[in-house]
């Protein structure tokens, strides 16, 4: 048997409060007195209100106060200085004035360099960010590519679990361009890099061996006859 949560009479059904009376009359019980923000007066306000209020007594007072903690701001088109309440400025509502002058900015052109053919071109600051560093789309598609295109993550590995890299654009075995950075020289088709762990991806130039065709097939028979 549950009891009503303010005169403590016995109720059988599942609410917490034997009536709307006394669900009323709970309320009032349970406010919080709080001070008002901007005129200092006291009111009461309910408990699961003070989250999202519980700051001002009225919406006039909320009003009035926003007026008093304006931002003064400066416009980025025409420089003229302009006051703004601190919740729009916090949603980077303080860069301009006025519409007008906001939509006027945006076609406001700014001199670029094109990272792929260094040719000057006139962009949008909105498109900077979004593509605006290339003169063209065949500019962007040329230079975004192996290790500048941003999806790349370093390389990939074949099915037989070789990583792979691109130099110059081309994918070439890491182990192989690590031993030729290391000689100073290309390998022929006829050296073979072994790997001494037998791991394959393994690229550190201290596990890499160079061996000719029969060498490394030899090695690799005699780890075929130990198992």
């Amino acid at each position: 048997m549950k009891k009503c949560n303010f005169c403590g009479i016995d109720i059988s059904n599942k609410r917490k409060f034997c009536s709307r009376e006394c669900f009323a009359e709970y309320r009032i019980s349970t406010r919080v007195t709080c001070i008002c923000e901007h005129c200092g007066q006291t009111f009461n306000v309910q408990p699961a209100k003070l989250k999202t209020g519980g700051k001002f007594c009225s919406k006039q007072c909320h009003y009035d106060h926003r007026e008093t903690k304006r931002i003064l701001c400066i416009c980025e088109q025409c420089d003229k200085s302009f006051e703004i309440i601190p919740f729009n400025f916090k949603r980077g509502r303080g860069k301009f004035c006025s519409q007008s002058c906001s939509a006027k900015f945006r076609t406001n052109k700014i001199e670029q360099t094109c990272e792929n053919c260094g040719k000057t071109f006139e962009t949008v600051p909105s498109r900077i960010n979004e593509g605006g560093r290339f003169c063209n789309r065949e500019c962007s598609n040329k230079f975004q590519v192996g290790d500048n295109h941003p999806c790349y993550t370093g390389g990939f590995m074949d099915e037989r679990g070789y990583w792979f890299i691109r130099v110059n654009g081309k994918p070439v075995a890491e182990h192989r361009h690590v031993m030729e950075q290391h000689l100073g020289r290309e390998l022929t088709s006829d050296e073979i890099i072994h790997h001494i762990n037998f791991i394959r991806d393994d690229n550190d130039i201290k596990n890499l061996q160079l061996v000719t065709r029969s060498e490394h097939t030899s090695l690799h028979n005699k780890l075929r006859s130990l198992n």
